[in-house]
């Protein structure tokens, strides 16, 4: 055999030779790799798409938890607290991108598996609205007008008549003082016989007739007379039951049963406590 020939044989075997190496590292290690990538990145794109639905939802409820602003009941708060704690911890964590070709199929199966926060998300929702609601009944509590309590106690059942104080007919003398009502508003109760009650109109038979809204300018004010209310609580001087919600003092009348009292007192919260 020439040289000639020989040198052609000697390039055509090492030409084989590369194309035979270079198709043993596509398919061999690039394809694999390439195809593992690709399945890695699909995965993690689908787990993004979702986290981000949750984390916007987070975001809100997030927002309203760490909002200087109070609910009408404390629990809402943290009632939110621990569904936003619960849904971070439920939430998929895609972590740092795997170099190598195996591991990168493992972690693409293990975010590729099936990933729904539909109820999640509904449940921050639900705790969000629960927190706005919250905030909007406690600022509706917070020093209402009286022409807003008059209305709201319109739609209880059994509140018959209804008497605001003035300056002028004050049986204590403190409204708009410091540290006093700034409105109060007596009411008559269907259960309550108003002919054992003394006195010749509503104001003058005071909270017996039924009971009566205070309302006062801070919260320091309407705890202040809800301790004193309850310091007489059991003796001849109690007037009835009493509880507060914002800075609104609601009492009952001590002619009422303990039932009727609760009933009366809950009627008139969820009056006042209802939002538009």
């Amino acid at each position: 055999m020439s040289k000639k020939k020989i040198s052609i044989v000697g390039a055509v075997v090492v030409a084989l030779a590369i194309i035979g190496s270079a198709c043993g590292w596509w398919f061999g290690y690039e394809a694999p790799h390439r195809e593992a990538l690709a399945s890695y990145e699909n995965a993690v794109s689908m787990v993004n798409s979702k986290n981000k639905k949750l984390d916007d939802s987070l975001a809100k409820l997030t927002e309203l938890i760490d909002s200087k602003d109070e609910t009408l009941d404390p629990q809402t708060k943290k009632d939110a607290s621990e569904v936003a704690k619960s849904a971070k911890e439920e939430r998929r964590t895609v972590g740092e991108q795997p170099k190598k070709t195996d591991e990168l199929n493992q972690k693409a199966s293990e975010l590729s598996k099936p990933l729904d926060y539909t109820a999640t998300i509904a449940k921050i929702d639900e705790a969000a609205t629960n927190v706005e609601n919250g905030i909007k009944q406690l600022k509706q509590v917070t020093e209402p007008s009286q022409d807003f309590v008059m209305a709201r106690l319109k739609e209880v059942p059994g509140i018959l008549n209804m008497a605001p104080v003035t300056e002028d007919n004050d049986p204590n003398g403190n409204l708009n003082k410091a540290g006093g009502y700034t409105s109060t508003v007596y009411f008559e109760s269907q259960n309550v016989d108003q002919s054992t009650v003394y006195g010749n109109d509503l104001i003058d038979k005071g909270t017996d007739a039924g009971g009566a809204i205070e309302t006062y300018k801070t919260n320091e004010d309407v705890t202040k007379r809800d301790t004193y209310l309850g310091a007489l609580d059991g003796g001849i001087l109690s007037s009835g039951s009493h509880k507060v919600i914002g800075t609104v003092l609601i009492r009952t009348s001590n002619e009422l049963t303990a039932t009727q009292q609760n009933e009366l007192t809950q009627a008139i919260i969820n009056a006042l406590t209802r939002l538009e």
